[in-house]
């Protein structure tokens, strides 16, 4: 697997949809790839920071951006998905 690859799966792999095949092959990239790694870690973070931000709203988007630009991407479009909501 690619890091590109593995950029694109990630988000599926977090989610658990990700078909068994896959879903080893991107645990195997993960860890041996110290980049991934740190791509991953910083997603999970910044979904932290969102989930405790707020249960019912979705962040301003200004804030939703300051806050991926700081420890995820440039662009949270790219990286980063909106929250799903769970109702």
């Amino acid at each position: 697997m690619t890091c590109k690859e593995f950029e694109e799966l990630m988000t599926a792999y977090l989610d658990g949809e990700l078909p068994e095949d896959k879903r080893e092959s991107f645990e195997r990239h993960i860890q041996s790839c110290k980049r991934c790694q740190s791509e991953m870690s910083s997603y999970e973070n910044c979904t932290r920071i969102f989930q405790k931000f707020s249960k019912d709203e979705d962040p301003p988007e200004a804030l939703r951006k300051a806050v991926f630009e700081k420890c995820c991407c440039e662009d949270p479009s790219d990286c980063c998905p909106p929250r799903k909501r769970n109702n």
